[in-house]
């Protein structure tokens, strides 16, 4: 298990604002939006083993100006971006607003 090393918002009350952060080489995800609402600004993600910009369970937020730096071995796509799991029934949609 890869001790936790990226953002996240794991709450689903929890107001956050990430501004001007960085990742780099990070054993997993980026950044993690598991629920609650995050707005986010000048965010970059370098050389993760993961997605460099994970939206979960009903997240809503707004992000412009993200940046993504991938080696292509460890990496494949830009971002994950799912509703809700199954064994939480599914539904969770979030919303998020990219360009703002």
């Amino acid at each position: 298990m890869n001790p936790p090393g990226s953002p996240d918002t794991t709450s689903r009350r929890a107001r956050r604002f990430l501004c001007m952060v960085e990742v780099f080489n990070n054993q997993d995800d980026g950044f993690e939006f598991f629920g609650g609402t995050a707005n986010a600004r000048y965010l970059v993600s370098a050389f993760t083993t993961d997605d460099p910009f994970d939206l979960d369970q009903g997240s809503w937020g707004a992000g412009p100006f993200g940046l993504a730096v991938q080696n292509s071995v460890y990496a494949d796509h830009a971002g994950e971006h799912d509703g809700g799991e199954s064994s939480y029934g599914g539904e969770c949609v979030g919303r998020w607003c990219v360009g703002r």
